[in-house]
């Protein structure tokens, strides 16, 4: 039938077509042999003369990093000594952490007046807006680069320390505005009286004062560099979006809190607020601390010391390295050494 005939037609296609390619591959073997052997030449030589020539290269590297110092590892026994601190400190300094379940437990120290060291690149709402001394150079020095970079001077510090007094103050204002039915009220947004760390002087809010108007400091635009550069001067943004249930603080784009470079740096490569922060560090010794490589590409190591009981506590520090020790308000020591 010619349904048949056209099966067979197109089965004796398909066996024309197979022969075809077997011929074809049998009369190109001897080409194949031949570029498979000239590969084989090339990549021998290559291969020869590229252990020739990176060989003693790869020896010397070596050699040379093994003479490098292990400047990161200091010889606790030899390059330490054991010195007493009083427990008294564990309640200041700029790791202190002060929240809804840590009070402050001092009243401010080393003061001074920013609207009186601000110099021109950005102001302040008054005479009485004072933070820690050290936090103040480093708001100098950032708020100076700010400025460079953006040649924006209309920031204003608009509250700093605060006392306790003062605290109330806001506190009860603040409860007496909100709205019944508001869930954002009280101390999801205003710290509870002896509980802001406004109190320790290490915290400042920013605003923004365009022709005499002020309006929120939001993170944006130019004001996004202060954002992406605290960390570099030592200070953090102390109440982010995505910790909210860690702090206990509503989103607060203003709020920023000086803690010191190294510990900046660390909180703002990994994603930490103060209290992450404060409970990692617990984990590190003086025989297995963390190492930091700030902003500044200094090297740092940092370890926890427990306070002991009675009025001091024995602390192992460096002979010849600064360091810093700091309390963390509650029950030991931070000790910050830097190495390079």
């Amino acid at each position: 039938s010619t349904l048949d005939r056209s099966s067979a037609a197109s089965d004796v296609y398909k066996r024309q077509i197979l022969l075809s390619k077997k011929r074809l591959i049998k009369n190109k073997q001897p080409i194949y042999i031949a570029a498979a052997f000239f590969i084989y030449i090339t990549a021998a030589v290559f291969i020869f003369v590229f252990a020739a020539n990176t060989g003693p290269v790869m020896a010397h590297n070596s050699s040379v990093l093994k003479s490098l110092p292990n400047i990161t590892k200091p010889d606790i026994k030899k390059d330490f000594i054991v010195t007493e601190v009083d427990n008294s400190k564990l309640y200041t300094g700029p790791l202190v952490l002060v929240n809804n379940h840590y009070s402050c437990r001092f009243d401010g120290d080393n003061l001074v007046s920013v609207l009186s060291n601000a110099g021109k690149s950005y102001t302040a709402s008054d005479y009485d807006v004072k933070v820690n001394k050290i936090a103040m150079n480093a708001l100098n020095s950032m708020m100076q680069d700010f400025y460079s970079n953006t040649q924006n001077k209309n920031v204003m510090v608009s509250s700093a320390y605060r006392s306790k007094e003062l605290q109330q103050e806001l506190y009860d204002e603040d409860k007496s505005n909100a709205n019944s039915d508001s869930k954002k009220s009280g101390e999801e947004f205003v710290a509870i009286p002896g509980y802001s760390e406004h109190q320790t002087g290490y915290a400042v809010d920013l605003s923004v004062l365009n022709d005499g108007i002020i309006s929120v400091f939001d993170n944006k635009g130019d004001y996004s560099w202060v954002l992406e550069n605290c960390s570099n001067y030592g200070f953090v943004l102390r109440y982010p979006e995505d910790k909210t249930a860690i702090t206990e603080i509503g989103y607060e784009t203003w709020h920023y809190r000086y803690v010191g470079t190294p510990h900046a740096a660390y909180m703002a490569q990994n994603n930490l607020c103060l209290e992450e922060y404060i409970e990692q560090v617990k984990s590190y010794s003086v025989d297995n601390p963390l190492y930091i490589t700030d902003n500044s590409l200094n090297s740092w190591m940092v370890y926890f010391v427990k306070a002991e009981n009675g009025s001091k506590t024995s602390v192992t520090v460096p002979k010849d390295c600064e360091y810093q020790i700091n309390g963390n308000n509650n029950d030991g020591f931070v000790i910050s050494v830097q190495l390079t």
